[in-house]
């Protein structure tokens, strides 16, 4: 069973659960396969150049419809959302641009989605993704690339590993899993993420 007992642990794992882990999904005591992910009230996309946020009808999915489009000012690669650790909604989007800008877009509001930071620092992003107060960058001849969004609205570079050709990653804390192109499957220790060091390939 499930305890909340102060003197008993929340968790067996270094890092704990976020809450929306538990809170927002089955999964986790034994009520189904990741395959079926529950459904939120939005989706976001990139495409040539524009954020683009949908409204999802979960019953009648052929009723969704697009809601917002924000324009950005370079053509987007990649995105990332950083989700509401108990409501589970996306508070912000992170957008890997091709001329390496990363932008940072606030959707508390998801109809009134807006800008509210532009850097460089990326090479050629291909994949990102948001866990924590972390964000992680498969960016290309860039190799792995972290940056800190404890404050969510300006991002910190956090720390760098270089790769071949990083095109994609997936997270399994500490390891994350990153698709080197040419370099092939490299596991990476991100238990310090301003420190993400290569263990196999």
């Amino acid at each position: 069973g499930v305890t909340l007992v102060p003197h008993q642990t929340h968790t067996t794992r270094k890092e704990a659960r976020d809450c929306v882990e538990c809170h927002r999904t089955g999964v986790t005591y034994g009520l189904g396969s990741t395959n079926f992910r529950i459904a939120r009230e939005f989706a976001f996309a990139i495409d040539g150049s524009r954020l683009l946020v949908q409204a999802l009808d979960k019953k009648q999915p052929a009723r969704s419809a697009i809601i917002a489009e924000l324009p950005l000012p370079s053509s987007p690669r990649a995105l990332a959302l950083r989700m509401d650790a108990v409501r589970g909604q996306t508070t912000h989007v992170y957008v890997g641009c091709d001329d390496g800008t990363l932008l940072t877009i606030d959707a508390t509001n998801p109809a009134l989605p807006k800008i509210v930071s532009q850097q460089d620092g990326l090479v050629s992003p291909r994949r990102m993704l948001a866990q924590g107060d972390v964000l992680y960058v498969a960016d290309g001849p860039g190799g792995l690339a972290t940056f800190d969004v404890q404050k969510p609205d300006k991002p910190k570079p956090l720390g760098a590993m270089p790769s071949v050709e990083a095109r994609s990653l997936a997270l399994q804390w500490p390891w994350l899993y990153l698709a080197d192109g040419p370099g092939g499957l490299v596991v990476v220790d991100v238990a310090d993420a301003a420190k993400p060091r290569a263990l196999a390939n």
